[in-house]
């Protein structure tokens, strides 16, 4: 019941008692039908009030949905002024700047059996970090993607990591460009030029995860099948061979392959790939950076040596119960392999040590990673140089001429946060000399 309600029902109770409870002489002398023509004067004027209130009411509600409407205007307006993307750079053509990286801290253990009488072990303990840093820039509207990272380490491309405290006490790290790139896209077909991430699909036995081709990319992908094609400077060495002149060392890439998943959750990838060396890089001689230093074999080989790679890259993926599971293989041959020199020196005969493979498998399961593999790295297989430094340079050996074992154990205590070990123990396949690397990581990315 309204407010009016209850006073007029409560005004006409007590009008009504009045008339019942007042003694005949009064009510003989009281105007009972103006009584009651006042009451209904009265009923009608709270009628009318309970209107207007009726009114008022409508009339907030009408003002608070026009305010509403004004602050989703200006709302509106304001966004249009600053486009639809969240940050604006320049002439305003940058969609989206995407930022990510990682942060690693690493204990690194090695022991190795050098086969020499006077040192016979030699053992190295040693902390180390990674921090990377990346950006990458969109522009929809012209289909283009600029993206850079900055990272720790020097100038090693097989190397982010800025080892504690070398020659001064907590000395500081180096943060350098670790890539910079432009693609441009148009529907399939991708067109990347400058420093870059690799594009090929590959493994451990031929390229280090930490090499940044620098060149010209081109990528189609159609469906089920993709193809990658590269030229790339390897290096440019300003008068290496120690006169007037320059080399430059180039690669021509190319791989084509295919990926598709079936029904039952199955996935197949399989490519084939080959990486052609100009023969400029036997002009090379050991300088002061010293590229070959872990294959100086490279710097003397015959002239009927040439690296020309083949590769074929392999994986199968699915889940066993609620683990997901990967099994990969990868195979490559050097076909230049030829003449008496081999890259690692010494008598191995390049043309009988040409192919290097690899078998492993990877599962994840909840938090746990679980990784393992073998690989054979014969002497002129790959390119030395090019190759994962850890399985090898790392752990106390050389780039090529070893085989071994890989593994690997992780835990993320957090989605982002997670502790890991490595473990490699390899030995040489023409010689005596073994080694084990053992690296503790705390990694923590965003």
């Amino acid at each position: 019941m309204s407010a009016c309600n209850r006073i007029t029902a409560l005004i006409l109770g007590v009008s009504l008692w009045l008339v019942v409870s007042t003694p005949p002489a009064l009510g003989q002398n009281t105007d009972l039908g103006k009584v009651l023509s006042q009451l209904r004067e009265m009923r009608a004027q709270l009628a009318k009030q309970d209107a207007q209130i009726r009114q008022l009411k409508a009339k907030l509600q009408e003002l608070e949905n026009d305010r509403q409407q004004v602050v989703e205007q200006v709302v509106e307006d304001k966004l249009k002024k600053v486009g639809t993307s969240p940050l604006r750079l320049g002439n305003g053509n940058i969609d989206s700047l995407k930022l990510q990286g990682d942060l690693r801290v690493r204990y690194e253990r090695r022991s190795k059996d050098t086969g020499a009488v006077a040192n016979k072990k030699e053992n190295r303990d040693r902390m180390r970090s990674r921090f990377r840093l990346g950006f990458v820039w969109t522009n929809s509207t012209e289909d283009w993607e600029i993206g850079a990272g900055l990272a720790t380490g020097g100038d090693d491309g097989r190397s982010t990591n800025d080892t504690w405290n070398e020659k001064k006490l907590f000395e500081t790290g180096d943060i350098r460009l670790d890539y910079a790139y432009a693609k441009h896209k148009w529907d399939n077909l991708a067109i990347t030029l400058g420093q870059q991430k690799n594009p090929f699909v590959t493994s451990y036995i031929l390229w280090d995860s930490d090499l940044r081709p620098t060149g010209l990319t081109a990528q189609l992908r159609a469906d089920n099948v993709f193809a990658t094609l590269g030229y790339y400077n390897v290096l440019w060495g300003a008068n290496l061979k120690g006169n007037a002149d320059d080399y430059s060392v180039e690669m021509f890439a190319g791989q084509i392959g295919v990926k598709y998943e079936t029904e039952d959750g199955i996935g197949f990838l399989a490519a084939a790939g080959t990486y052609l060396f100009t023969d400029s890089f036997r002009e090379a001689t050991a300088g002061g950076t010293d590229p070959y230093k872990y294959s100086s074999g490279l710097y003397n080989v015959d002239s009927s040596y040439d690296v020309q790679l083949g590769d074929v890259y392999a994986q199968v993926t699915g889940k066993v119960g609620s683990a997901n599971v990967k099994a990969y293989g990868h195979a490559v041959k050097n076909f230049g392999a030829d003449g008496a020199k081999s890259q690692q020196g010494g008598t191995i005969d390049p043309s009988d040590n040409d192919l290097a493979w690899l078998l492993g498998f990877a599962l994840k399961y909840d938090r746990i990673k679980l990784g393992y593999s073998y690989a054979r790295i014969e002497a002129d297989s790959v390119f030395g140089p090019m190759k994962d430094s850890d399985f090898g340079e790392t752990a106390g050996l050389v780039d090529t001429n070893l085989e071994g074992h890989k593994l690997g154990l992780s835990y993320a205590v957090t989605p982002h946060f997670s502790l890991g070990l490595t473990t490699m123990l390899v030995q040489e396949i023409e010689g005596d000399k073994d080694a084990k690397l053992y690296q503790f990581d705390a990694v923590y990315k965003f």
